[in-house]
């Protein structure tokens, strides 16, 4: 089954934010994935199961980065 409009829009939410933290402070973004735009990859074929990883991977990325911010002293995003 492939993904749903609501799926595609919060991966896009989340990739968006992970570009904007990485942008603002780069040495602190572990994330090593090239910016991805979802709804172009939804035409390829993006799976429920694929984009219910992929949401998981990003919250993972971004609450580590919040706790490196927080460590660091810069304000969390």
């Amino acid at each position: 089954m492939l993904a749903t409009d609501k799926q595609i829009n919060y991966l896009q939410q989340l990739a968006d934010k992970v570009e904007r933290m990485h942008k603002a402070h780069p040495g602190a973004v572990k994330c090593k994935t090239p910016y991805i735009d979802w709804h172009t990859e939804r035409h390829k074929g993006v799976t429920t199961l694929d984009a219910s990883i992929r949401i998981k991977a990003y919250k993972t990325i971004i609450r580590e980065t919040n706790f490196a911010f927080m460590l660091l002293g810069f304000a969390q995003m």
